[in-house]
């Protein structure tokens, strides 16, 4: 193929004008001129066109691509202005704008590839006039797709002029591939904070209330009605209580000591103690074995295995049954809540016989590590946190903290015919019981429960937890419960850093949508220019329509008969010039021509023949 500049012509005379003699203007005189012949060449422009159009839109949709990649997780602006060039009305402006540049330079390509077309196809076939008049008009005019000689002649160059119609419908989808979808965005703010003051027993214990030297483990013994309904409330759920939110949407983390309970095996000196209590239960439950014992241990039995102790029989009568002795007149046993007055007697330990596991539960202070997380009215505590038991000393808040568990877990459970019994102890009101063995039968035995006692769906809560464990939750769920109420909190809270979750409107890219649009207009956009290149190759030249295109090849005496009457131009033509075929080739010989040097252009198929690339003509 070879590109040539068609004005730079051998016989090319300089002059703007062509000159006519005034000497001799007769028909012979000017049949003596020699004819200028035509050059055949490809130009430039042409093939410069397609691909640098090509080009430009496929460049244009690149960087459409990269703005609204730019954009994709920002916050919309909210300030609303004719004038404010970031707002979410001008970003969608911008991005209208590159999909109409992209798809008028790709329909542009597409426009001269398929001038060069039907110039291929004028060469081998006779079309009708109006499927000429179609053809020259397709990229145009819509309706010049309903002549059928257009479509049956030139169903190529039919498919590309629809093309360009069609290419607007990305200019249509690209823009939509960035919508505006609601989002969360993290703000770190320094914020003070609730904390509890685990120290403060304030609204936990009351003094006056507590009985001191008379059955301090058998009553409330001083733990408030608000703690007995915060312990109350936690054991039903078998979770952490929620608290009130700081912030509609917001998390943050805190880290600090508060009292729990540790349940490890217990040694063989307290497992000794343990069955000793065990061997006095029979005045609670006959003949019926224990499957569940929990006791706050005197200080005496933590000494020799419990062996200097004499008072078992008192002690399981009224520290792990239900006989009281607030009058003074029976027997009485110390709770933690005596270590608050530095009352000797008791100790900081409740022990469990749990069928054959025994297990010594120690108050301990424990670090803990939170996170809590609020949504909506809601604040809750992340699961999993970390804690871990420091060996500090104690104080008064570990002090109840350990009397309002054992409250609740100090007592005696055994299976009995279908069902079970318990005394003073509650943890039938928690999942704990369901740790308890079953003996996979309709009656209780020393075997264990009765299997109907405690359901399936009851034993799935305990998650596969030993009973020391779920004693070792359910403490940490009532230390981190203490959240909840304001009432526990210290007045001058917690200093720390707030992640709050501010909602925001932010852009959304979908890049597929816009990779499919923009990819299917480029690829048949190249098509179309290997298609134009074609038809280059095959024409030898350039072609175009344009009026000097069809003043130049139009000049014959068959059309000028052809069109008498007609000269001004005015449609519609009559159909009998309409319906006239005409063919792009060598026109017949005249007077006029040369030798065997003719003319190139319109005729009738009968008088026109094939017209070949390098031919010689004028």
């Amino acid at each position: 193929m070879s590109f040539v500049n068609s004005s730079l012509d051998h016989n090319y005379r300089g002059t703007k004008y062509a000159t006519v003699s005034t000497h001799d203007t007769s028909p012979r005189s000017q049949a003596r001129q020699p004819p200028e012949r035509v050059v055949w060449g490809i130009n430039w422009r042409a093939p410069i066109k397609m691909v640098g159009l090509l080009i430009i839109g496929a460049g244009v949709a690149v960087g459409h691509h990269f703005y609204y990649q730019s954009l994709d997780g920002t916050r919309v602006s909210t300030r609303d202005s004719d004038w404010n060039f970031q707002s979410q009305q001008w970003q969608l402006r911008y991005g209208t704008a590159f999909a109409f540049f992209a798809k008028t330079c790709l329909a542009a390509s597409i426009s001269v590839a398929y001038q060069q077309h039907i110039w291929t196809t004028m060469k081998r076939k006779s079309i009708s006039i109006s499927g000429i008049d179609a053809m020259f008009g397709a990229i145009d005019d819509l309706f010049s797709f309903l002549n059928p000689s257009f479509l049956f002649n030139v169903k190529v160059g039919a498919v590309l002029a629809a093309l360009t119609w069609l290419m607007p419908l990305s200019a249509l989808v690209t823009p939509a591939t960035l919508t505006v979808v609601p989002s969360a965005t993290i703000t770190p703010q320094a914020m003070t904070v609730p904390m509890v003051n685990y120290s403060d027993v304030s609204s936990l214990f009351f003094p006056e209330d507590s009985n001191v030297g008379a059955d301090i483990n058998t009553v409330n013994n001083g733990v408030s009605p608000f703690l007995s309904r915060l312990m109350a409330a936690t054991a039903a759920s078998g979770d952490i209580l929620t608290m009130r939110p700081i912030a509609p949407a917001a998390n943050y983390s805190l880290e600090f000591s508060a009292p729990s309970l540790k349940c490890v095996t217990a040694l063989a000196n307290i497992t000794t103690v343990i069955n000793r209590v065990v061997n006095f239960t029979s005045s609670l439950s006959g003949v019926w074995p224990i499957s569940f014992l929990a006791f706050t241990p005197q200080d005496k039995m933590l000494v020799n295995s419990g062996a200097g102790y004499a008072q078992y029989q008192e002690f399981v009568n009224t520290c792990v049954g239900g006989e009281s002795g607030i009058n003074g007149s029976q027997f009485y046993c110390d709770g933690m809540a005596a270590l608050h007055f530095n009352y000797p007697g008791s100790s900081a330990y409740i022990w469990v016989k749990s069928d054959s596991d025994y297990y010594s539960c120690s108050l301990e202070d424990t670090l803990f590590s939170v996170t809590f997380n609020a949504t909506g009215n809601v604040q809750t505590v992340n699961h999993p946190y970390s804690f871990q038991y420091t060996g500090k000393s104690l104080n008064d808040g570990h002090y109840v903290h350990g009397q309002v568990m054992s409250n609740w877990l100090n007592g005696v459970l055994w299976g009995m015919f279908q069902g079970m019994v318990s005394v003073r102890t509650r943890i039938t009101e928690t999942s704990l019981y369901a740790a308890l063995k079953t003996n996979g039968k309709k009656t209780s035995t020393a075997d264990g429960i009765s299997e109907d006692a405690i359901p399936a769906a009851e034993k799935a809560l305990t998650r596969g937890l030993t009973m020391g464990q779920l004693i070792e939750e359910l403490s940490r769920n009532l230390t981190l419960s203490l959240f909840s109420a304001d009432r526990t909190w210290s007045p001058l809270g917690a200093n720390t850093t707030v992640n709050v979750a501010v909602n925001t409107n932010i852009y959304a890219y979908n890049v597929g949508n816009l990779a499919l649009a923009y990819g299917l207009a480029i690829v048949v956009t190249i098509i179309s220019v290997i298609i134009g290149f074609g038809a280059l190759v095959v024409n030898g030249v350039s072609h175009g329509t344009s009026f000097s295109s069809i003043m130049c090849s139009t000049r014959n005496k068959t059309l000028d008969n052809l069109t008498i009457g007609y000269s001004l131009a005015a449609e519609p033509l009559s159909k009998e010039v309409l319906d006239t075929d005409l063919k792009f080739g060598l026109l017949p010989e005249s007077r006029e021509d040369h030798g065997l040097i003719r003319r190139v252009g319109f005729g009738v198929p009968h008088e026109v023949d094939t017209l070949r690339k390098g031919a010689t003509c004028y």
